[in-house]
């Protein structure tokens, strides 16, 4: 007969329920599949191994004894059926993300290696465009869609106001900049336009002819000139030899050198034009430098000799700079040069241009403030103020 145990007392070592098991115990194993059910359910929420394994080795034991009725049996089972399947759905969803994940790191990866593959095709394709074309499509990226993944390799920064700049602060209690003390002419008069007077010549001779003397320095000598028919050379009046009240000649005037020429039987037609615009005179008048004399209705002028520097004052909204020019006036001295600015020289850019040519051939510094010729810097120092 088989022994029976008390509701307190523990199942077999067999840790089977026996067909033997009393009504209390059979009454007990009804309740127990319910309560490893939701030890179960707990387990699975909390994704815990162990205790779901536990668990279930539990719940197959009570399915596989007769003490267990058969509605539990029947509800257990497809409650593990129904555990099973959801989990199966979790196991794959996971396996899913993780695929999912990997997929995304290897094209990751892959992009990774197609901008470095770009990069090190742009570098080759580039040295292969100096070598020849063959290079150049040998080395070239083979991607069929023609677009590149390759990011920008720097970015636009934003410019920094230095003057409000933090680390630069001192600079924002800057003064304003002085105003430049700008030397103007102390005698008054109009200045003489390059169109009113004929440039000084070059100090070469044209030829073998022989000048007349050349007449007084007036105002009319220098400012009146005439014009050789044959090789268009334009004379100052006082060069060509006229007196200040000479009437014009009424003829063809001939200057001495195509006179001398026609006597050697050059044809005129042959004489070669003379240069525009400067006295065809090697010794013009204008190149001894003397002071203009002065004659009874003379009007008071002055006239521009030479630019001898140039001093930046200001800067246009453009950022170009705005200059005055350092003047030799004709029958002064160098100690009496004066700051011009443009608007009173306006007919005389030839002479701006003369002084720019002579600076370049010298190698003097232009992109400084100021700039200043051999002669102009025994008077005037390197900031422009007239030294004492």
């Amino acid at each position: 007969m088989a022994e029976s145990h008390s509701p307190s007392s523990s199942p077999p070592s067999s840790s089977r329920w026996g067909r033997e098991a009393s009504n209390d115990v059979e009454a007990e194993t009804i309740h127990r599949p319910q309560e490893v059910a939701e030890r179960l359910d707990s387990a699975l929420e909390l994704n815990n191994i162990t205790a779901r394994k536990i668990d279930e080795d539990a719940l197959s034991i009570l399915l596989e004894s007769d003490g267990c009725v058969d509605k539990y049996r029947d509800a257990l089972e497809q409650e593990m059926e129904d555990e099973d399947t959801v989990r199966q759905e979790v196991e794959a969803s996971l396996m899913e993300l993780g695929r999912d994940s990997e997929d995304e790191s290897e094209h990751t990866e892959s992009q990774r290696v197609e901008i470095e593959n770009n990069g090190n095709s742009s570098k080759a394709s580039s040295v292969s465009h100096v070598s020849g074309e063959d290079h150049h499509a040998k080395d070239a990226p083979s991607d069929s869609t023609g677009t590149s993944s390759r990011r920008q390799s720097c970015r636009a920064r934003k410019s920094v106001d230095y003057r409000f700049h933090p680390l630069n602060g001192y600079k924002a209690r800057l003064s304003k900049p002085k105003p430049v003390k700008i030397r103007q002419r102390a005698f008054n008069g109009k200045t003489m336009f390059a169109t009113k007077c004929l440039k000084p010549s070059d100090g070469k001779a044209r030829g073998y002819g022989v000048w007349p003397p050349k007449n007084a320095h007036t105002k009319k000598g220098r400012e009146q000139d005439i014009t050789c028919d044959i090789c268009k050379g334009q004379v100052h009046w006082m060069c060509a030899g006229f007196k200040n009240d000479d009437p014009a000649p009424t003829g063809e005037w001939h200057c001495p050198d195509c006179r001398e020429q026609i006597k050697r039987g050059v044809p005129p037609k042959t004489i070669e034009v003379a240069p525009q615009y400067r006295c065809i005179r090697g010794n013009c008048v204008l190149r001894d430098k003397q002071r203009v004399e002065r004659v009874e209705g003379d009007e008071e002028e002055y006239v521009v000799e030479l630019i001898a520097g140039r001093k930046a004052i200001s800067r246009n909204e453009d950022k170009s700079r705005n200059f005055v020019y350092l003047v030799k006036w004709w029958g002064y001295g160098y100690d009496d040069m004066t700051w011009e600015p443009p608007s009173n020289l306006e007919h005389h850019s030839g002479e701006i241009d003369d002084f720019v040519k002579e600076a370049a051939r010298l190698e003097l510094p232009l992109h400084k403030r100021v700039t200043l010729l051999a002669e102009a810097r025994k008077y005037w120092d390197e900031n422009g103020e007239e030294r004492e």
